[in-house]
């Protein structure tokens, strides 16, 4: 068996550290959206990480731009159509590093994998967003009562009246 030389150790150890430190990184964040409804896809640095202007590009995997924040603004003519008057950036948060997409009207074409790339960094993350179709409740209003209930609640209510017992 051949022992390692200690140089030979340390770039061992530093490859390790790089290989924990990339599959941490590459683990994709996956949220769940109601059609019709907003969504926040999460993407957060430590500020001290990014640079001075920030320019980050919000993409729907392979190739859309779902957003593009360059020069200290939204850039709408880099922007894909489909995502016009839909997207906003908490522009108060992103010099602490909340670089979050707000995605409002969800569409079932909106699912599928983003990508929240800073420029000029390596820095990236992945989001995968799952469209779910609206929850339906049905309320029941007091004027949806059977009329047998209906009569039922008002003979209670008369048996008193009428000793009908």
């Amino acid at each position: 068996m051949r022992l390692l030389t200690s140089a030979q150790r340390v770039r061992c150890l530093k490859f390790r550290i790089l290989l924990i430190l990339s599959s941490v990184h590459a683990s994709t964040v996956h949220i769940r959206g109601e059609k019709g409804k907003a969504v926040i896809l999460p993407c957060v640095f430590p500020r001290d990480t990014l640079p001075k202007e920030v320019n980050v590009i919000w993409n729907k995997l392979p190739d859309t731009n779902v957003h593009v924040f360059s020069n200290g603004k939204d850039d709408p003519n880099l922007q894909n159509s489909a995502f016009v008057d839909r997207t906003t950036l908490f522009r108060e948060e992103i010099h602490k590093g909340n670089l979050s997409l707000q995605l409002l009207d969800i569409r079932e074409s909106d699912k599928g994998e983003y990508k929240c790339f800073v420029s000029r960094t390596a820095l990236s993350e992945r989001v995968t967003l799952t469209v779910d179709e609206p929850v339906v409740t049905k309320e029941k209003s007091s004027n949806s009562r059977s009329p047998a209930l209906h009569l039922q609640m008002c003979l209670l209510l008369l048996t008193p009246l009428f000793n009908l017992t």
